[in-house]
Order: C-alpha cells, then sequence, then structure tokens
C-alpha cells in the first residue's frame, strides 16, 4: 500500500509541474490591436502562455499589427478573410515560420480574401524567412514582403486564383526543394501572380526550378536594385532571361491603393485643368504626386496630395492645375506608400484648348502654315527630333521631308513658352 500511495503522488507532482508551455495552445483575436497584447486573444485554455508564442496556433480576425519580430517553430498561423497582419508604418520586421529540424511541416495559412480587396495586402512584413513550411495564399489574397522572402528548404507554396505574392526586394532560394505553385490549369479559373521588384538570388541551383510552370501562374522579375535598407546577399543572381519560365510582360507591381476612378477636363473658360480621382481603399497611402508632360514620355511634378494612410471607406480627391498647357497635355499620378515604394496610375489625356492649334494649319500633305516666330521642331513618340527649322517671320511655310504614316509631335518654341500639338 505504500508503494502505491508513493507512485500515485508522483503522478499528481508530474501533473502539476508539466510545463505549460509545452502545450500547444490556440490563440484567437477578438479586436484589434498589436500581436503581442495578450488582449486581444480569446479562447486559449489554461495553463497556456498569456501571450503567444511560436509554438501556439494563432488565428488572426482583426487587424494586427506585427509590432516584434516573430518566430514560429512548431505552430500554425492562419490569417481569415477579415484579417490582416501588417508591421507599423516605418518597421521593418522579420516573420520566421522554421520548425528548425523538428521534423513536421508547420503552416502559414492565408485565408480567401473578399473579392476586391487585392491591393490590400493581408500579410505584409518587412522580411518572410521559411523553411519547412507549407504556406497556403487564398483566391483573392495578397502577400507583400518589403525586402527580401527566404525560401529555404522545403517550402511549398500554393497560391489561389487571382492571388498575388509581391515581393519589393529579393526572393532568395536555398535548394531545388522548393515550389511556387499556382491554381490547377484544369480547374479553370483566374492565374495567380508573383511579383519581384528585385531579383531571385540562387543557391544550389534552386531558383530554375522554383516555379510550378503547369500551373495558372504569371511570375515577373524586374532586376530593380535592392534597397539599402533590405539584407544584402552573397549568392549569384539568377540569370531570369536565360530560363525562359518568366511570362508577364507587363510586370507591374500591385498598387497599394484601389483607384477607381482618374479623369480630367479643362474648365468652361479653358483657363484651368481640373484632375478628379477616387479610392476605394489605402494602404500606408503617404501622398499623390500629380505630374505633367507634353509628351506622354517625360514628366515633371505640379504637386502634392495628402494620402489617407490606411482607409477601407471610399475617398475622392481633386487637384487644379492653374497653369495648363494650351497643347495636348498628359497627366498621371505617382502614389507613394509610407516606407517609399511608389506605383503609378494609368494616363489621362486633355486634349488642346480650342485656340491652341490656330498657329499650325495643314495645308497639303507634309505643307503647313505657323503663326508664330521661333523654333519649330516635330518629334516622334518616343522624344526624338526628326525636324527642325527656325522661323524668323510671324506666318511662315513649312514643308516637312517624307515621314511614315504615325503619330507627331509638332512643338513650337517662342519667347512666351512653348505650344505642343500631336498630329
Amino acid at each position: 500500500m505504500k508503494k502505491n500511495l508513493i507512485f500515485y503522488l508522483s503522478l499528481l507532482w508530474l501533473a502539476f509541474n508539466a510545463s505549460p508551455s509545452s502545450a500547444q495552445c490556440n490563440y484567437t483575436t477578438v479586436r484589434d490591436g498589436n500581436l503581442s497584447d495578450p488582449s486581444i486573444y480569446a479562447g486559449f485554455v489554461a495553463g497556456c502562455t498569456v501571450a503567444p508564442t511560436g509554438t501556439n496556433n494563432i488565428t488572426i480576425n482583426n487587424n494586427v499589427v506585427l509590432d516584434q519580430d516573430f518566430a514560429i517553430t512548431s505552430g500554425s498561423l492562419t490569417i481569415n478573410a477579415t484579417g490582416t497582419l501588417s508591421q507599423a508604418a516605418g518597421a521593418l520586421r522579420t516573420l520566421s515560420i522554421n520548425n528548425k529540424g523538428n521534423g513536421s511541416i508547420i503552416q502559414l495559412i492565408i485565408v480567401a480574401a473578399t473579392p476586391g480587396v487585392r491591393s490590400k495586402p493581408q500579410l505584409s512584413v518587412g522580411i518572410l524567412d521559411l523553411s519547412r513550411t507549407t504556406l497556403n495564399i487564398g483566391s483573392g489574397a495578397t502577400v507583400q514582403v518589403c525586402c527580401t522572402v527566404f525560401m529555404g528548404t522545403q517550402v511549398t507554396t500554393n497560391l489561389g486564383n487571382n492571388s498575388l505574392l509581391n515581393v519589393l526586394g529579393n526572393i532568395d532560394v536555398a535548394t531545388a526543394s522548393s515550389g511556387v505553385a499556382g491554381p490547377p490549369k484544369a480547374a479553370g479559373g483566374t492565374p495567380a501572380g508573383v511579383r519581384v521588384y528585385s531579383n531571385l538570388v540562387d543557391n544550389h541551383g534552386g531558383a530554375k526550378s522554383l516555379f510550378q510552370t503547369s500551373t495558372n501562374l504569371v511570375v515577373c522579375v524586374q532586376g530593380n536594385q535592392l534597397s539599402t535598407s533590405c539584407p544584402p546577399s552573397s549568392a549569384a543572381i539568377f540569370n531570369v532571361a536565360s530560363a525562359g519560365i518568366f511570362n508577364d510582360p507587363t510586370c507591374l507591381s500591385v498598387l497599394p491603393v484601389t483607384l477607381t476612378r482618374f479623369s480630367g477636363s479643362r474648365t468652361s473658360d479653358g483657363g484651368h485643368v481640373s484632375l478628379n480621382w477616387a479610392t476605394a481603399s489605402e494602404v500606408n497611402n503617404a501622398f499623390f504626386a500629380v505630374e505633367r508632360s507634353t509628351d506622354a514620355q517625360t514628366f515633371d511634378v505640379l504637386g502634392q496630395v495628402a494620402g489617407a494612410g490606411t482607409s477601407s471607406t471610399a475617398r475622392a480627391y481633386t487637384f487644379l492645375d492653374e497653369y495648363p498647357l494650351a497643347s495636348t497635355t498628359y497627366y498621371r499620378l505617382r502614389q507613394v506608400d509610407l516606407d517609399g515604394t511608389s506605383t503609378f496610375s494609368p494616363v489621362v489625356t486633355i486634349a488642346e484648348s480650342r485656340t491652341s492649334a490656330d498657329w499650325l494649319l495643314c495645308t497639303a500633305p507634309q505643307h503647313y502654315v505657323v503663326q508664330g516666330s521661333g523654333e519649330l521642331h516635330v518629334l516622334d513618340v518616343m522624344g526624338r527630333s526628326l525636324f527642325t527649322q527656325t522661323l524668323l517671320a510671324n506666318k511662315s511655310e513649312v514643308v516637312l521631308p517624307a515621314l511614315p504614316t504615325g503619330v507627331y509631335f509638332f512643338q513650337l518654341l517662342t519667347a512666351k513658352g512653348r505650344s505642343t500639338i500631336r498630329q
């Protein structure tokens, strides 16, 4: 009987002294806040740590700030359609998901996003460090990495219909054991996208086999210089031109602002140009720079309009060009993020004012009459000068050389300024 009593007392001691951190607990957010703030979670059981650690299962249903570097070593992270996990403005945070050789694959799951919010990342971090991990990005969801994605060993990335992995730095590939796949082609649907602003960095030949081209996947690598604030790599840059697997000729990065309208028109008296645009949502939007051009090639900054930062409500903006050009003019917006990242809008064309074409009259093929003295330049669409003539009289006849049929810009430089007409 004494031996039995000692045995049961030993079991009781083990039960009371078991380490709470050894249990894999579940944490679910119930409000917005910082990842390290225990008050935003509910549903975890007694015996678990107050705030989640990298050995727990975390579910994010709200807008959560990654307020510190965070490493997941045996748990999982799920971001549902109503949730986001984003580093604070001006911060550079690392999210590491690596089981450290414990023999199991851990998961990062981005659940399908609400339709129409592809430009609002559900996960936005500075560095995403992956190893022995399955990353599932649901339909319509966007993952944005401001610096580098480290693809370690055995990383499986699955992208759903119309989802996007947007990397503003490098993808650093460790081995050939990792892969990125889009939706199956047999099932149809919308292709997923991978955008890399800088380069693929190749270790042990892993970059060539990273993308599963048998799936609906559109890949773009721009080859721009890596930001000095991002960690450099000592490995070689992969030559994407020789691979033949990159199939997105437009090579556009995701716009952090959902721009629903951008238009412009001359005021009734012709004295101003009014530009108007609207957004459905904004993510870390610092400001809009309004730019103007006479040839749709070279743009000058006219002014700035402050953005809304991060907003999920519709907003309208207006900018007035008080000193517009009389000739055909081109306008665009350069949207600048809080971290300095910028993206351009489509170009809006404003036709010349009703009196701007009075100085140029075509009298016969290749024959023109020009009202005004100065220098006449004829440019192609690339801005290259094809013909120049000095006009000494206020009314001159000009005969152009034979030019192929196409679009040209007639530019008159006078003491009063410059006028350009598109022909």
